[in-house]
This record gives structure tokens, sequence and C-alpha cells, in this order.
């Protein structure tokens, strides 16, 4: 039989266990490093990258669409050009309640194929418009506001209501508009246009 110094094994034991403790222990710090580093980077890429995807543009925009729809108006603005103005129109609820919603799909109709001769510029969406440039854009919304195609559509503001006429003093807008442009592939950036539709 072997004898063994019991005291020697229990230095080699105590000095396998140490040896494991400061493995452990290696693993442990190398982990909270990693992590730290990829909240830092994480956190630094968000900095350098201020601009939306289309997704969350789409998502912020419209915070009540389905998924269906939220992947729908993805897909149409990622075919847009880049730098083209899309127009997006959300209704105001006051003015459905007032004029209907067979109303408001006219009016949007009106957008999509206002000086078009058989096409539409919104894909059937009622919401989303797209334009060449900036002065379409803008040329459409005048052509509509001033021939009066879209009845009750635009409205004065609060401030102007006592110096026009009571014919024109509509006192809600059909709804509410935001220019967005599209950046590189999947960014995109847009701001509300909040006159859009006051009578000028």
């Amino acid at each position: 039989m072997i004898n063994y110094n019991s005291s020697i094994v229990d230095r080699h034991i105590d000095f396998f266990a140490l040896l494991f403790k400061l493995y452990q222990s290696r693993f442990l710090i190398r982990n909270k490093i990693m992590d730290k580093f990829k909240s830092s980077f994480l956190s630094f890429h968000k900095e350098i990258e201020p601009f939306l995807t289309i997704e969350e543009t789409v998502k912020t925009l419209f915070p009540d669409a389905s998924s269906a729809n939220i992947k729908k108006y993805t897909k149409q603005i990622s075919k847009v050009d880049e730098l083209d103005p899309v127009l997006i129109i959300k209704p105001n609820q006051a003015w459905i309640t007032n004029n209907g919603w067979v109303a408001y799909n006219q009016a949007m109709d009106r957008f999509a194929t206002f000086n078009l001769s058989s096409q539409r510029r919104d894909e059937g969406s009622r919401c989303i418009f797209q334009f060449r440039d900036i002065q379409e854009l803008y040329s459409v919304r005048d052509g509509l506001r001033n021939s009066n195609l879209i009845p009750n559509g635009f409205h004065v503001p609060h401030t102007l209501r006592a110096v026009v006429p009571a014919t024109i003093n509509n006192p809600e807008p059909i709804g509410c508009a935001y220019i967005l442009i599209k950046l590189a592939v999947k960014k995109s950036e847009f701001s509300e246009d909040t006159s859009f539709f006051n009578v000028p």
C-alpha cells in the first residue's frame, strides 16, 4: 500500500483550488470588460446614427398600425429614390367626425392622382405619397387648395379667423402632414409641416 503524506496532498488540493478560482475570476472579469465595451460601443453607435430606420419612422408615425401595414408602408417607402420627398398624411379624427370617412378617402384620392393621367402616387395606401421633388409636392397641395377640390380640407388658423369670411372659416384641418426624406438605403428623416393644411 502506498502511503500519502496528507499535508502534501492537502497543499496540492489547495493549490489547484486556487488556480481554479483565479481562472474563474479571470473569466468573470473578462466578461465584465466585454459587457462594458459592448454597452459603450452600442451607445457610441447610437450617437453617430441619429437617423431612424425606415421601419422605425413608420412605427413612430403610425403607432397604432398593424404589423401588416407597418411592413407594407416600410416596403413602399423603401422603394422611393433617395432624397425624393414623401408626403405622409395622418387623418384628423375631429375632421372625420364632422365630414366622414368617405369624404376623407376621396380627398386622399385627390392627393394620389392630381395632375396624373392614369397613375397613383400612393400605391393605394391613401397616406403615403411620393413626389419627384418638393416643388411638385407643394404644387399639388396648392392646386387642390386653390381649386377647392377638397371641400373643408384646409382651415384657417385660430389667430386669423377673425379677419376671414365665415364661409371659409373651417375649424379643423383634414389631417397632419409630414415630409419624409429617404436617406441611404434604410434611413430616413421626417418633419411635420404644421401649416400644410392652412388657408393662406
